[in-house]
């Protein structure tokens, strides 16, 4: 009886696993410098592949030319108000915020 708790407690641990393991690929969509002022806009597409789930999201940066480097900061999505486009799609279908 205990070996049997012992392998469900262990599937349901492996089963979480795989759940959360994925990948995550992102790909600049478009990248515009502004021609009188130091500001970059940033357009990403982040995919996020899991074994249960797969998720696509339009981000969108803001960024300040600061000599040597980029500061972006995001315009949508995270904590924000607005929320950025995504798509959520399952293996019996899938939903977009985008309206």
């Amino acid at each position: 009886m205990r070996q049997r708790i012992y392998s469900l407690v262990l599937f349901a641990f492996a089963s979480l696993g795989l759940g959360s393991a994925g990948c995550v690929n992102q790909a600049i969509l478009r990248f515009d410098d502004h021609g009188k002022f130091p500001v970059t806009s940033l357009e990403l597409s982040v995919s996020k592949n899991y074994y249960v789930y797969r998720t696509h999201e339009h981000r969108f940066y803001m960024c300040n030319d600061a000599g040597d480097k980029l500061l972006c900061k995001r315009s949508c999505g995270d904590a924000m108000d607005i929320g950025c486009p995504n798509f959520v799609a399952t293996g019996y279908g899938g939903v977009s915020n985008v309206r």
